[in-house]
Formats: structure tokens, sequence, C-alpha cells
């Protein structure tokens, strides 16, 4: 089967569909070895992190002179190290490095505090109302009261 080519609104829907991922994609906008404290500097999304180098097991094998070439890709998706063949995620780095418990409560507590014109709407009904009612049936403890 011969290749035949794209058209333009196929290379057109391509090009957006990168585009959105690029912009769901977690990109570093710096790295760097910081040899004083055999760490990484990585920063990303707003925010600077150091990581220990002994977190990275990708790294650990390297030289501190040979940490000194780290980069980032050219995505700016994954850290490597010039001449070493092993990338690393940014993605993947951060969720190692940071418990799981603490990113689950992170989301939990955006997720929960999410709102939109129709929950707002609902609040200011309820609100009209004199608020949530009262629950009935249970006890001060949470129990239902046996009858």
């Amino acid at each position: 089967m011969a290749f035949t080519g794209i058209t333009q609104e196929q290379l057109d829907a391509a090009c957006a569909q990168g585009a959105e991922r690029q912009k769901a994609a977690l990109m570093a906008t710096s790295v760097r070895f910081l040899a004083d404290t055999d760490s990484l500097e990585l920063a990303a999304g707003g925010i600077t992190i150091l990581i220990p180098r002994s977190m990275i097991s990708e790294f650990a094998d390297l030289s501190p002179t040979q940490m000194e070439r780290v980069g980032l890709s050219v995505l700016a998706d994954a850290i490597a190290v010039d001449g070493y063949d092993v990338q690393v995620s940014v993605a993947g780095l951060i969720a190692d490095v940071i418990p799981q418990q603490a990113i689950a409560r992170a989301m939990a507590r955006v997720g929960g505090s999410a709102t939109s014109p129709k929950k707002s709407a609902a609040a200011r009904e309820n609100g009209k109302k004199g608020g949530r009612p009262k629950s009935r049936g249970t006890s001060g403890h949470g129990l239902a009261a046996n009858g």
C-alpha cells in the first residue's frame, strides 16, 4: 500500500490534538544539578522543587561531574543527562517523590471546591429556603436512633 500523503485538514486536526496534549502535559521550565546538595532543582508548573539525587535511581551511577550535563528533553517533559542514554519523565519523577496520598488529598480538595453556575444557583436557592435541612433520625453521634 503506497503512502498517499495527508490532507491539510488532517494536518490541522493533528496539530490541534498535539497542542491540547501539550497543554495537559506537565512540562519543566528548567532543571539543574546542585552539587553542594547532590540534588536536582526542577521548575515545572509554576513551582520549583529540590529532589535529592538519591531518590532518582536512574541517575544513581552517575558522578557529580556527569550530572552537571543535566538538561531537558526537546519537549521539556523529561530530564536527561548528555551522553547518558536515559530519560526520566518529569511527571513520573514528581509522582515518585511526592507521596501518593498527598497528591490524592490535594486533588480531592480541588475537586471538592469546584463550582459551576448550576451549583452556585442551587446553593442560592437552598439558602433562600433556610439552608440545608437538619438530618432526621440520627442521634448526635451520627448513628441511627433506636425507635
